[in-house]
């Protein structure tokens, strides 16, 4: 019985240090912003190599709500990623993690 109950501590501890490494290692960092309105219009975020390569997104909403359908990312080989999002984000609310696939 003692042996299962440090088996299992063991294999708690390891899940945790597992799930604590993987968001301590996870940074974001801004690429661009865009003041939006309520519109139905299409606004684009520049981003260039020089900001490096990166491997997922998520869109942050800062001042107020904001209704989106959708994402695309244009990669610099020409590839694209269509990204389907929620229709309405709450100030202060964001969107889930994103990986990109370079296509």
């Amino acid at each position: 019985m003692k042996t299962k109950n440090v088996q299992a501590a063991f294999l708690i501890s390891a899940i945790a240090f597992s799930l604590f490494s993987f968001i301590a290692v996870q940074q974001w960092v801004e690429l661009g912003s865009r003041k939006v309105n309520f519109g139905l219009d299409r606004d684009v975020i520049n981003v260039s190599n020089r900001d490096g390569y990166f491997e997922a997104i998520k869109i942050v909403v800062r001042g107020g709500a904001l209704n989106m359908h959708r994402c695309t990312v244009h990669f610099e080989n020409g590839g694209t990623q269509e990204v389907e999002l929620r229709h309405n984000f709450a100030k202060g609310s964001d969107s889930r993690v994103v990986d990109l696939k370079r296509k």
